[in-house]
Formats: C-alpha cells, sequence, structure tokens
C-alpha cells in the first residue's frame, strides 16, 4: 500500500511539474524564435538601406517592417515604382498593437493598417517635386505637371504653360508669369474668360488705358475707370464708375483743386465743399455744403474762430466747449449754458468732467491757464482753488497761490520747484517738508 501511494505521490508531483515547466518552456521558445526573426529582420532591414539593395526587403518576415523598407528604398531612389512591393493587408489584433509602437517611435499618427502604398507613393511624388524644384531640373519631375508647374513660376518660363493638360493649372501659369514679367501679351493665352479678365485688371492699375477697361471682369470696371479718371485727371470717366462717382469727382476736386467738380459728387458733395472750406479757411464754403452745420463747426477749431460757433446749428454747444478749451479762452464757456439736454449729451464726458456738476465749471477749468477771472464761477469751491493754483504755475505769478485756499501750500511748494527758489518753501505750509526734503536731497 505504502508503496503504491508513493508512486501515486511521484505521479501527481510530476504532472505539477509539466503544467509548470512546460508553459515556461513555451514561453522561452516563443521568445528566443521571436527574438530570432525580429533580428533576422532587422538585419536585413539594415543590410537593404546600408547597401541600396531593395533584394533585401523581400527577405523581411514582418509585414510591417518589410513595407517599411520598400518605402525607404523608394523615398531613396525617388522611384515609387518599388511601392509597388508594398503589401495591403487585413488588420489584426496584433497589427494594432504594432501600429501603436509604430506611431509612437515615428511620431505620426497612422489610424489605417492598409494606406502604407499610397502613403509610400506620395511621400515619393512630394521628395520628386521637392529636390526638383531646389535643382530647377525638369527631368526630375518626370510627369508630374505641378512640379513642372512651380519650376515654370520660378524660372518664368511661360512657354511650359501650354503644355499643361488642366485648364486651370494652363491659367494660373500664364495670369502669374504675366505678373511677374509684366507682360500683358500673356493674357490673350488664357482661357477662362474670369481669369483673363483678372489678368488685364491688374495691367489696368498701372497701364492707364480705356480699352483695358473693356477687358477686365464687370466688377471691376468701376474701379478701372476711377483709376483711368484721376491717372488721366478727366472728368468724363467718373460718369462710367456707377455707384463710385461721387467718391470719383470728390477725389478728382482735391487732386487738381477743383472745387467746381464739388456740384457732381453726389452723397459726397458735403464732404467736398467741407473739404474746400476747411482746407482754404473760407466759410463761404460751407454756405454750399449740405452739411454746413459741421462745416461751421470745424472751421471755427480749424480756423480758431469762435463766430462759427454761432453757425453751427445742433453743434454750437459743443463748438463752444472745444475752442474754448483749445484756445485756452474761458469766456466763451458761457456759451455752452443750455437747456436742450441733446446739446449738452454732446460735451466730452471724461474723466475731468465727472468732477464737477456742471459742464460750465468743467470747461471753465479746462480753459483756465493763463486767465484766473472765471475761476470763481467753478460750482466746486475746491476746484476753484485749484483753478487759481494752475493759472499761477502756468503764468508763474507767485501771488496768485494766495488765492487757492486749500491748495495755497501745494501752490507755493511747486513754485519753488518750478522757480528752483528755496526761500518759498517758507510760505508752502503743510507742503514746507516736502519743499525742504526736495531741495536737500536734489
Amino acid at each position: 500500500m505504502a508503496k503504491k501511494k508513493n508512486k501515486k505521490i511521484n505521479k501527481d508531483i510530476v504532472i505539477i511539474a509539466l503544467v509548470i515547466i512546460i508553459p515556461i518552456l513555451l514561453i522561452f521558445i516563443t521568445n528566443f524564435i521571436s527574438e530570432f526573426f525580429s533580428d533576422r529582420d532587422a538585419r536585413f532591414y539594415n543590410l537593404s538601406i546600408s547597401i541600396n539593395d531593395t533584394s533585401n526587403c523581400f527577405k523581411i518576415l514582418d509585414k510591417i517592417l518589410r513595407n517599411k523598407c520598400f518605402t525607404e528604398k523608394a523615398k531613396a531612389n525617388l522611384d515609387s515604382s518599388i511601392c509597388e512591393h508594398i503589401q495591403e493587408f487585413k488588420s489584426k489584433r496584433r497589427d494594432y498593437i504594432g501600429l501603436i509602437l509604430e506611431n509612437a517611435i515615428t511620431g505620426r499618427w497612422r489610424t489605417s493598417m492598409t494606406n502604407y502604398k499610397g502613403e509610400c507613393v506620395e511621400e515619393v511624388k512630394r521628395m520628386t517635386k521637392e529636390k526638383a524644384v531646389n535643382e530647377l531640373n525638369y527631368n526630375i519631375c518626370r510627369d508630374d505637371e505641378d512640379c513642372v508647374y512651380q519650376i515654370a513660376l520660378i524660372l518664368n518660363e511661360s512657354n511650359r504653360c501650354k503644355k499643361f493638360t488642366n485648364i486651370e493649372r494652363k491659367d494660373a501659369c500664364y495670369i502669374n508669369i504675366a505678373k511677374s514679367m509684366k507682360d500683358m501679351e500673356l493674357c490673350k493665352d488664357i482661357t477662362d474668360p474670369n481669369t483673363k479678365g483678372q489678368c488685364y485688371y491688374f495691367f489696368s492699375t498701372f497701364i492707364h488705358e480705356e480699352k483695358l477697361c473693356e477687358l477686365v471682369p464687370d466688377d471691376k470696371v468701376p474701379e478701372c475707370y476711377y483709376h483711368l479718371a484721376l491717372n488721366k485727371t478727366e472728368i468724363s470717366y467718373c460718369n462710367k464708375t456707377r455707384s463710385s462717382h461721387g467718391e470719383c469727382y470728390f477725389t478728382l476736386a482735391k487732386t487738381i483743386n477743383q472745387l467746381t467738380y464739388c456740384f457732381y459728387a453726389a452723397e459726397l458733395q458735403g464732404q467736398c465743399w467741407n473739404y474746400f472750406a476747411w482746407e482754404q479757411k473760407n466759410n463761404e464754403f460751407c454756405k454750399l455744403s449740405p452739411e454746413a452745420d459741421y462745416c461751421y463747426f470745424q472751421l471755427a477749431l480749424k480756423t480758431n474762430d469762435s463766430k462759427y460757433c454761432v453757425l453751427s446749428g445742433p453743434h454750437r454747444t459743443l463748438c463752444f466747449y472745444q475752442y474754448a478749451v483749445n484756445a485756452q479762452d474761458p469766456s466763451s464757456c458761457q456759451y455752452i449754458v443750455t437747456s436742450n439736454p441733446g446739446e449738452l449729451s454732446q460735451l466730452p464726458d471724461n474723466g475731468v468732467c465727472r468732477l464737477f456738476d456742471d459742464r460750465l465749471s468743467c470747461c471753465i477749468y479746462q480753459a483756465s491757464t493763463t486767465d484766473a477771472s472765471y475761476c470763481s464761477m467753478i460750482s466746486k469751491e475746491q476746484y476753484q482753488y485749484k483753478c487759481y493754483s494752475q493759472v499761477a504755475q502756468f503764468t508763474m505769478n507767485l501771488s496768485m497761490c494766495n488765492k487757492a485756499g486749500d491748495y495755497r501750500g501745494n501752490c507755493y511748494y511747486e513754485m519753488a520747484k518750478k522757480m528752483n527758489n528755496e526761500s518759498i518753501c517758507k510760505e508752502a505750509g503743510p507742503w514746507k517738508p516736502d519743499c525742504d526734503y526736495y531741495f536737500n536731497n536734489r
């Protein structure tokens, strides 16, 4: 019994050992074979690359590596016929693992396992074109029309254009070389009417001939006559500019200083008369303008004459305000007092004016740098004082600081610096320490 029992135990041990050892052995053998063939494929691949021999690619067993070998040889020889040896195959689970590894190694994301041949042909085509263009060698292009097209453009060889079978490429070739060489004759060889018109339009921008305006695309006709009118200073062409005739008359009037053309400037007639009124500072032209109010408004500012503000209609309040500030004439501020909310809304709502209760005070404050006689009309007392202070500093009138109230000390402090007189610091009140520090630490 004991002997049988020992035999059974030994049998169980053998079975257990086999269950453990056989899988390990199979894994070892599989890995060995895999590594052997991987090393074998790698040797053939490297050999093929190093000695420029395509035959070794056929000996590679791994489909992905074999295809890669053919791709590299095709690229190296710029021979897309080698791509024909690439095998397309259906994707299997293990192929997707290889795909993931390939994407990780190459940095490219390939989503299909069955487009190696197409990618190979396209890459060879790209590299061939690149080499041909770099060397400006048509022979390298072979039958690639786009390659020939690019070289033809670089060399400006229009005789190549007629050989293209693709009409769009042929026309593009003619128009681009025509522009590059400034050769208008090439426009005649263009087939497509719109492209031909664009070609003639290009030349019409610097060759100012009426016949060209009859050859350009319809939407470019007005612009062609517009340039023709300006170049030849011929008003009759403005009538052919359709909706742009007002701009044509206006521009021509400015170009040759012929103000009578303003009568024909249509919707721009106002701008035309305003232009001459401002340029010649002549209010008589404002009378002819459909925009007379605005004309007088700007004329007042350009001539620095407030009398035109009276004639500026709805711009009157803003006109007096801007004139007062620009001319530093606070007396003109009194004319902005109005009960019309529309006029008041025209006045600037800037940071300075927000400090005041009314626009009149804002106007006086900003217009009073040389004249303090209106400072007392400012609604807020503190800004009356600031008004006196700024007049004192602008006119270098030291005694004016005595009217600056709460700003008296600061006024003397600023005047001491402006006049470079340390003795004035004794009048700076609470600003005296700052004043002394300024002179002691210069």
